[in-house]
């Protein structure tokens, strides 16, 4: 707004306003006063140039995007931690620290479907881990251990948003506001859950106190390579859709059919995770 507001324009501005009897080359007394003067309103310019561009989200720098998006209670998502699969030959303490290249994981609890097969999480937040298989190397002694090495990514990391996806969140937040339990509620709060790449929301798919959910699963994070769209609600392996019958998203359970799951829109939205089972 202010690119033409230079030391030169002011100077030479300044200058025009005195009267060409007056001594006005370079050195003289009139041509230092306004030049001083010229040099501080150019940097005022600067600054008020910088502060009229971090006013516009478009051009604001992160931190100040930060501020203006929270205005519309927007909020930048935090970096999370991946998730993997250790196995072992022996029995692991939790709380054990392991290492793999330049990152470092901690046993979180043991999984019953294998023996000697651990949970662990990533130290460091974010998705860089998440490509990594292969031979642990312990930082804690594990009496007996000999071997230990990440099998399989149970729950990908993810990056903390850049400016670019809190732009784009900030843009959304004046299309439909979140709030009531809406469709935009349902949609923010599936969108949320790791994995889950779109949704399709279906109000009062079954009176006014049910809602459908069509939650679409991305690709990368089930290792399947079918359809892009391949539909499902939480991590069920090796398999692209939810098949008929009943599944458990936290401790509730909803009916699904035909690739779409249904729950009783008035339930506390806070209560939905990603960790689905089949309900008995």
């Amino acid at each position: 707004m202010f690119e033409d507001m230079t030391f030169a324009a002011l100077l030479d501005a300044g200058k025009r306003q005195v009267s060409d009897d007056v001594l006005k080359s370079e050195g003289s007394l009139v041509y230092n006063a306004i030049a001083a003067l010229a040099y501080e309103l150019e940097k005022l310019y600067i600054q008020a140039d910088w502060i009229m561009k971090q006013a516009d989200p478009a051009k604001a720098d992160y931190e100040n995007l930060v501020t203006l998006a929270a205005a519309r209670a927007v909020y930048p998502a935090e970096a999370t931690h991946a998730q993997v699969r250790m196995k072992a030959d022996a029995a692991v303490p939790v709380g054990s620290r392991f290492s793999l290249s330049a990152y470092n994981y901690v046993v979180l609890e043991e999984m019953t479907d294998h023996t000697y097969n651990y949970r662990m999480q990533c130290e460091e937040a974010g998705s860089g881990p998440n490509e990594l298989r292969g031979e642990l190397v312990a930082i804690d002694y594990v009496d007996g251990l000999s071997s230990a090495a990440i099998t399989e990514l149970l729950v990908a990391g993810k990056d903390a948003d850049g400016r670019d996806e809190l732009y784009y969140k900030y843009l959304d937040s004046f299309k439909e506001n979140s709030f009531g339990g809406n469709i935009a509620e349902y949609k923010e709060r599936l969108m949320s859950f790791d994995g889950i790449g779109g949704a399709k929301i279906y109000p009062a798919w079954n009176g006014p106190d049910w809602c459908g959910l069509c939650p679409c699963l991305r690709i990368s994070d089930t290792g399947n390579t079918g359809s892009h769209d391949a539909r499902a609600g939480g991590r069920i392996r090796n398999s692209s859709y939810w098949p008929y019958g009943r599944y458990s998203v936290g401790n509730r359970c909803l009916d699904c059919y035909n690739n779409q799951c249904y729950l009783p829109a008035r339930i506390f939205l806070g209560n939905l995770t990603n960790e689905n089972r089949r309900c008995s």
